[in-house]
């Protein structure tokens, strides 16, 4: 183990709502006498089990320590930002279908016929649900009738115009710690 690294795992308290903590994520560090996270790092283990009893999860992240200020028993904060703001397609979380291991939408082509088009899904937002690939903003999303719908049946498809918003995620914890 190198002692310019801090490779010790730790229990991270998790409120009731799930958080996603993924490896190669940025982690920040705050000791208890510093101002701000000066200290920056990588998520490099989760651990796949979540401990109901205390609320925790074990994780490890590896942080550049070459001044040694880091020292094991130190009280430190730590901060796992969320996503930043990114430009997504959002569709009505209906119109998603499932096909075994994958999710699915038809869309409409200039022809008026449907066509089955794989997609990668994200999280829902205010209702609607992020397309990470699979779609281009001027794709026209069936929405309703999917049961009805096979690839290449003309459709009698009516436009919806679609608010363009700007859907913003709910936080992933509260602000404040649950009462123990």
């Amino acid at each position: 183990m190198s002692s310019s690294s801090l490779f010790t795992p730790h229990r991270i308290k998790v409120y009731p709502r799930i958080i996603l903590i993924v490896i190669g994520m940025v982690m920040l560090l705050n000791l208890a006498d510093e101002q701000g996270f000066p200290h920056d790092g990588v998520m490099d283990f989760v651990d796949n089990q979540f401990d109901r009893g205390t609320g925790t999860i074990i994780a490890r992240a590896v942080l550049p320590n070459p001044d040694l200020s880091l020292l094991p028993g130190l009280f430190a904060r730590l901060q796992l930002p969320g996503s930043g703001q990114y430009r997504a397609i959002l569709i009505p979380d209906e119109a998603v279908g499932n096909d075994q291991a994958q999710k699915f939408v038809y869309v409409v082509d200039a022809e008026n016929k449907a066509q089955y088009r794989t997609v990668t899904v994200g999280p829902l937002i205010d209702g609607l649900r992020v397309v990470r690939e699979g779609l281009a903003p001027e794709d026209r999303v069936v929405v309703s009738g999917l049961q009805r719908l096979r690839p290449g049946i003309v459709v009698d498809a009516q436009a919806v115009p679609a608010e363009s918003t700007v859907a913003t995620a709910a936080p992933t914890a509260p602000t404040t710690p649950p009462a123990d």
